[in-house]
């Protein structure tokens, strides 16, 4: 099962009925399954919080883990850098940043993003906010017994196409950024656990 709760509409709403598709097409099977739940979660509100409001968070959960194909160098906590021979998933949460800037509103300098406005003269650092939004999103959940959850930061850029990122790895995804590319972005910034024969 997949779906989308929260806002309805917007540029946010868009962006999650995009991600929707694109997890589809990778796991066509998960919108009649029971036993795999993934949930899209847009304008998601924490009153009383320093974010209140955050883009986009999406969590899945699977009964056996779901593979994709590693198509990156994956990055673990520790050892050195590998290529994945096969790569699946059994769980994930995702805070996602949404911002709707062509290439003439965003600036990369290596694995940071600045976003341009009209009223903020150096503009605003969206890599910077996304990383804070994660940790108030974890302390939302400690607070109601949520315990402590891994959650990945990811910053949208639905403006822009995949072959506008600067070279990864970051976690920048793109208007055209496919399920499994997102899935291999977690790759090389999650820690990923290494077991099994690689390349």
């Amino acid at each position: 099962m997949i779906e989308i709760l929260g806002v309805n509409s917007g540029q946010e709403y868009e962006a999650a009925v995009h991600l929707r598709k694109q997890i589809l097409k990778l796991w066509p099977d998960l919108a009649q399954s029971k036993d795999d739940i993934v949930k899209i979660f847009v304008g998601f509100k924490m009153y009383g919080y320093k974010f209140q409001d955050i883009d986009i968070i999406v969590v899945g959960s699977f009964a056996t883990p779901r593979s994709f194909d590693a198509e990156m160098k994956f990055y673990p906590s520790e050892g050195e850098p590998f290529i994945p021979k096969g790569a699946s998933i059994r769980n994930f949460a995702l805070l996602i940043e949404e911002k709707s800037h062509n290439a003439l509103g965003v600036r990369f300098e290596g694995r940071t993003a600045t976003v341009k406005y009209r009223n903020k003269k150096d503009g605003e650092c969206v890599t910077e906010k996304a990383f804070k939004q994660m940790f108030e999103f974890k302390k939302y959940l400690r607070d109601r017994n949520g315990g402590n959850i891994f959650v990945q930061e990811l910053v949208l850029f639905s403006g822009l196409k995949e072959a506008q990122l600067p070279p990864r790895p970051h976690n920048f995804i793109a208007s055209d950024t496919s399920f499994e590319r997102l899935l291999n972005t977690l790759g090389q910034t999650s820690s990923p656990v290494r077991s099994g024969p690689f390349a």
